[in-house]
Order: structure tokens, then sequence, then C-alpha cells
């Protein structure tokens, strides 16, 4: 809690025309949930190109938080704050570039923003560039490096990775470290943990320092934007199956970062076109809203997008998926039906769903298969497999045989990030 004396100085002086605390105003009354008192004082101070004004500005403009959501704008302010030295704008940029919110998607600047702010000490760019890092390079030392670097300054996701990444090479050392990161990790450990069993009861904490990473081995990385599996054909030009197409790595990411916001799942309500929660789904879900698209967010984007054959822009907000025993999705289409189909609004937004492709992120010990009934197509659950299918036929006509279901979860759980293609770049704005 901040002292109301303070407060009321603080005040005082940016009425004032004081620059620096208009700004220190703004962030005050915006942590405080007060965003429209915020919002003045934010602008006032981000026009006199105070930084953090700027940032937190750009931020509120990249999701549309009290402001016009417009993403142009965000990436105008970001840049200014990152000329002017602030690493959280390098960290937001790198995102931005690497999904193209407000600029060209550019992997390779993308990277360089990414590394400026890890250079920094950003705890969360050093956790996004550690997991990259290590799926490009598997086994690198120089992604360990990034990833317990930003363990050590308490980032509760980059230690639940940290874990993830110690867990999979399996040695009692190794073992011990990692349940020692699960439990500072907090809720993003919880997760984890779950998802990884074996681990011992009781941690230890590391005994070795891991030393700099190697800058200039990490500067020229750019991490793949190929899906490593192939595609294979189960119902010619309607669905496709892909192993491996997600690293187990990237997988464990979506997981650990949605998990502690998940909601009872929606679906689109056929008369009004918007969303509602109805007893045919029984998940849990969320979407990640573009402050939480980061790099590894948008690296698994361009693979699906690879998948979809479709530009990563054509994309909605992706949907992790989170069913526990006993829970379905009930026989459904994924193309908009009914009035929705001609909402005004979804055409706005790019059209109809072309594309499907989910990824399962976890293994499920029984149930949960996705069915097909009119094409008499079960596919099994597998960490890291893909699945595409068309909603639209080669006239851009929906097609009902792509009804399916997710059938309920028997035992264990089940995890899915799914991407919803348009047929058009989607439009965030509207």
């Amino acid at each position: 809690m901040h002292d109301e004396a303070d407060t009321k100085t603080i005040t005082l002086r940016a009425s004032a025309g004081d620059n620096a605390a208009q700004a220190q105003l703004g962030l005050r009354l915006f942590q405080a949930g007060q965003i429209q008192e915020a919002l003045p004082w934010i602008e006032k101070a981000a026009a006199a190109e105070q930084v953090l004004a700027l940032n937190l500005l750009g931020v509120m403009h990249l999701n549309g938080v009290a402001v016009p959501l417009d993403m142009r704008r965000a990436a105008t302010l970001l840049s200014r704050a990152s000329e002017l030295g602030l690493r959280e704008a390098n960290y937001t940029l790198a995102g931005m570039h690497a999904a193209g919110f407000g600029v060209t998607a550019d992997p390779r600047h993308a990277w360089q923003f990414l590394i400026r702010a890890c250079r920094s000490g950003h705890p969360p760019a050093l956790r996004a560039a550690g997991v990259l890092y290590l799926i490009a390079r598997p086994g690198d030392m120089n992604g360990v490096r990034l990833l317990r670097i930003a363990a050590e300054r308490a980032d509760g996701l980059a230690q639940a990775m940290l874990a993830v990444w110690l867990a999979q090479n399996g040695s009692a050392q190794e073992l011990a470290e990692a349940r020692y990161w699960l439990d500072q990790s907090g809720a993003h450990g919880r997760i984890a943990g779950h998802l990884n069993p074996d681990l011992p009861p009781a941690g230890v904490a590391p005994d070795r320092p891991m030393g700099e990473p190697d800058w200039e081995r990490l500067e020229p990385v750019i991490p793949p934007t190929e899906p490593a599996g192939k595609s294979q054909t189960l119902i010619k030009n309607v669905v496709y199956e892909i192993h491996d197409a997600l690293p187990y790595l990237a997988c464990e990411y979506l997981i650990t970062l949605s998990a502690p916001r998940l909601k009872p799942s929606m679906v689109v309500d056929p008369q009004t076109g918007r969303q509602a929660v109805n007893p045919v789904r029984s998940s849990h879900s969320m979407y990640l809203p573009p402050n939480m698209c980061d790099c590894v967010v948008s690296y698994v984007s361009s693979l699906m997008a690879g998948l979809a054959e479709l530009p990563a822009s054509h994309s909605e907000p992706i949907s992790i998926l989170h069913y526990s025993p006993g829970q379905e999705y009930k026989p459904h289409q994924d193309y908009f039906v009914g009035t929705a189909a001609g909402d005004t609004r979804i055409e706005q937004q790019g059209g109809q769903r072309k594309v499907t492709v989910f990824t399962y992120l976890s293994e499920v010990q029984e149930g949960g298969e996705t069915d097909f009934p009119e094409l008499h197509l079960r596919i099994r659950p597998a960490r890291g497999k893909a699945v595409k299918f068309m909603n639209l036929d080669a006239d851009d006509m929906p097609n009902p045989m792509t009804l399916h279901a997710g059938r309920p979860v028997i035992q264990g759980e089940k995890w899915l990030a799914t991407f919803w293609f348009r047929q058009r770049p989607f439009v965030w704005e509207i």
C-alpha cells in the first residue's frame, strides 16, 4: 500500500505539471485498479517521453485496456521506450515482432529484441530465450544458463521450465534439483509437478554456479519455424495427423503458462454470435491475449501456421484447453453456423474458420480421443501430435463432415492448444 500523504504530494506535483510525478501517479492509480483515473496522467507523461508511461500506454494499446486496441500505436510507443533503454519494452517488442502485432512479422528482429532484453537482465526475456534456445539446440548449456538466471531471479515460469528440463535428463542430482525449483515456483510448479510425478518428494538447491551465457553464440540463433513432423493424410482433403509437431518443452511451456488462468470453456452461440457457457463443452480453457504472446507462443503459432498452410496472421487468439476425467466436448462444428455465420463482426474479423489445427500438449492415460463420427475416424491423443482439418471445402463452403467431438477423459487429463485460422487475416481491433 502506498502512503496516503505521499500520494497527495505526488498528485500536487503532477497537477503542477511535473512529468515524472504524472508518470508515478498514473502507475500508482493503474496498479490500484483505478484505470480510468490513471489514463490522463499516463497520457500526459507519455507525451513528455517518461519512459515508464510510454511503456504502460503501449501495453494498454496492445491489449485495448481503457484505450482503443491499436497495435501500430503500441509499437510506436514501445519502440520509443526501447530507444530510451527500457528492458521491458524490448521484451514486449520481441513478442510483437515474432507475432506480427503492429509490425511486420520478423523472427530475426524478434530475436534481436529478445537478446537485448536478456542482456539487461529481464527475467521473462531470459526465460523465453532459454526455452527457445533449448528447442533449437537441445542440451546446449547456454539455454540452461538463461533459464537458471531467470529462475534465480524468482521468475516462477522459468523455475518450472528449468525443473521440466532437469527432470528430462533424469540423474538423481538433477531430479532433486528439479523438485527444488518446482517447490520455488508456486502455482506454476504445482502444474509442472503434476505433469512430472516421478520427482522426489524433497528437493535440493543447486550447488554449482552456471556462469554467464555466451552472448556471441546466442545472438545469431534463430529458432526453427518449420514443424519437424511429417503430415499423414487420414481423410484426403479433410483430416491430417502430424506426429511430433511440437517439442516437449513447448508443450509444457503452454500448459504451465496458461494453467493458473483457466476458466470454464465457452462456445459461440449460433443465434447471437457471442461466447457463452454451454453444457456441450465441459472443459476449462483460456485465450492468450496479445500481451501473453511472447516469443515462445509466437514460435508455436508459426509452427501451426506452417501446418495450416496459411499465414500466422489468419489465426484467432490461441485457445488452451484442459479436460479432467469425465469432461468432454460433445459433437460440434468449428465453422460458424446459424446467425453467427453471417454476423458482420465475424466477417470484419476475417471471415469463416477455414482450417483448424490443434496439438495435444499432454499424454492421456485413457479416453479423450478426438472423434469424427461422420468420417468414422477416431484419433488418440499423444503429446506433441497435431491434427489439422479443413472446415471449408475447395469452394470455401462449410463441410458438415468435419463434425467432431472430444470424447470424455477416463483417466488422466488432456491438454490442447487450438488454432482457428480464418479465410483472411484476423483483425484484433474490432
